[in-house]
């Protein structure tokens, strides 16, 4: 198994993929691909960290991980 890591592309094959994967976890509290990329295109980033990374084997996203600072809970040095 090669597992590979990298940044997130904002495509819209990447947002489903975080959406089958989030679904999958959490079926209780379902994302769409809508709600993801509304989410991610109106973070600001000017003024917090949004980062996303998915894991892929064979080039099928098997994984994501997000980190990012909590708007309504700021602090500059703080995730």
């Amino acid at each position: 198994m090669n597992l590979r890591i990298r940044p997130f592309a904002g495509t819209s094959e990447d947002f489903a993929a975080v959406a089958e994967i989030d679904n999958l976890c959490d079926p209780e509290h379902r994302s769409t691909v809508e709600e993801l990329r509304y989410d991610y295109e109106n973070f600001d980033r000017q003024r917090y960290v949004l980062r996303y990374y998915l894991a892929e084997v064979e080039g099928k996203a098997v994984g994501y991980a997000c980190y990012q600072h909590m708007p309504y809970r700021y602090h500059p040095k703080r995730f």
